[in-house]
């Protein structure tokens, strides 16, 4: 994996999390990018995206199965509520999803990501939202 200084980030065999925080909405190109470096490296259980909007699906075939076998764990910062389902290749919750979504203009960045990505979990999963 390549930083944005262009330093390259070696597989630490002491890594058990990874946490990427990144603004805005993250590529499926982007998002497999860091689960290939996942692949590599073997002890990660965990990774975090703080911050990132990830994407709503990916196909099944594009995610590779040692990441399930080794029942590697992706979720969204910054309340670790919604997940990637590596095996469905959709986000999920982990908790109800509310029946009404506001977002002001004074929340946090991390806020507005968290709400905008129950929304996104709402819709692949065709569960209702009456109100935003």
């Amino acid at each position: 994996m390549i930083l944005k200084s262009g330093l390259s980030l070696p597989c630490a065999s002491s890594v058990m999390k990874l946490e990427v925080t990144e603004s805005g909405n993250m590529s499926e190109d982007r998002f497999l990018r860091v689960l290939a470096f996942v692949k590599e490296c073997k002890d990660i259980k965990a990774v975090l995206f703080n911050c990132c909007i990830l994407p709503s699906s990916i196909p099944t075939e594009r995610i590779d199965d040692s990441l399930i076998s080794r029942n590697v764990k992706v979720s969204c910062c910054p309340d670790d509520k919604i997940q990637f389902n590596l095996r469905s290749g959709k986000l999920e919750s982990k908790t109800k999803l509310p029946g009404e979504v506001k977002i002001r203009n004074d929340d946090t960045v991390a806020s507005q990501t968290s709400k905008v990505m129950q929304l996104m979990v709402a819709s692949a999963n065709n569960s209702p939202i009456s109100h935003v």
